[in-house]
């Protein structure tokens, strides 16, 4: 549900691309025997929410979530091993949220491992221009997705995803991804969309622009008819919550990135945003 600012820092070892890309972020896989390993931080805080469609600040309505500020970390494990036209990766996050109160003290806090993906990408074409399709499953982690801070809705996802890539000039790249999620549960189904143009010089920088979107097909609004939030007026635990998985989410991000590769070794630092259109998502 974090995306607003969002920053990350990111360490990348063994299995940079020729190229300089990541093939994780794109349509192109690891050669066979490669590997890949990174390390993503990322530090988001936010003092808002969409409520359905509308831009809503904390501060403004302090009795109807109780809450000033959101920040979340995160700390997240990323592996990749190339096999005959296709690699196989696995993300495993850990991360900490808390929620501070209308009088900024803490409120609540959880630290757990989020949601691990695996996934597996088999290359449909080669080349400058490449062509890919990923299955895989999204297992959540232990945290509680009723709350207002929680890392995700708390369910098992079937990942789908096409995946298009291009190089012009050798050195200006564009990629583009499509992905449907199949969620289990009382949780709305996710169609994705990423897309992302950078340029990669000989001297080892990469900057880059991306837009992200996550269209949720069906769910209630927060606050909305059917959403029983978890705690009650009189601040008891709810026994009836629906809560913010029930929800139809839709996020819009934009950002940019900076990345240098020296080596075998990548480092690199993204800002994102989110947009208006957005709905029932935190906000910065």
């Amino acid at each position: 549900m974090f995306r607003k600012p969002l920053v990350l820092i990111l360490l990348v070892c063994y299995g940079i691309l020729a190229a300089g890309i990541a093939s994780h972020a794109s349509a192109w896989v690891l050669p066979e025997g490669d590997k890949y390993v990174s390390s993503t931080f990322t530090i988001y805080k936010a003092k808002g929410l969409f409520i359905g469609d509308r831009r809503t600040q904390f501060i403004d309505a302090p009795a109807t979530f109780g809450s000033r500020e959101l920040e979340h970390y995160s700390a997240t494990l990323y592996a990749e091993y190339g096999l005959p036209s296709a690699s196989i990766s696995i993300s495993i996050p850990y991360t900490k949220s808390e929620e501070f109160n209308a009088f900024g003290a803490l409120h609540g806090e959880q630290s757990e491992i989020g949601d691990v993906k695996i996934i597996y990408k088999r290359l449909l074409h080669e080349g400058y221009f490449a062509l890919a399709l990923s299955g895989g499953v999204k297992i959540a982690g232990g945290y509680n997705p009723l709350l207002i801070n929680s890392f995700g809705e708390g369910q098992t996802d079937i990942i789908t995803q096409l995946s298009i890539s291009k190089f012009f000039d050798n050195r200006i790249y564009t990629s583009v991804d499509l992905g449907y999620a199949f969620r289990t549960g009382d949780v709305s189904d996710n169609p994705t969309l990423f897309g992302e143009v950078g340029y990669s010089s000989e001297s080892g920088w990469t900057p880059r622009l991306f837009a992200e979107g996550v269209f949720g097909t069906s769910g209630i609004d927060i606050g909305g008819p059917g959403f029983v939030g978890p705690f009650t007026p009189n601040g008891t635990p709810s026994t009836d919550a629906t809560g913010f998985p029930a929800t139809r989410e839709r996020k819009i991000v934009t950002g940019a990135g900076l990345d240098y590769r020296f080596n075998q070794y990548n480092v690199g630092l993204t800002f994102a945003t989110i947009m208006d259109g957005s709905r029932n998502t935190p906000d910065g």
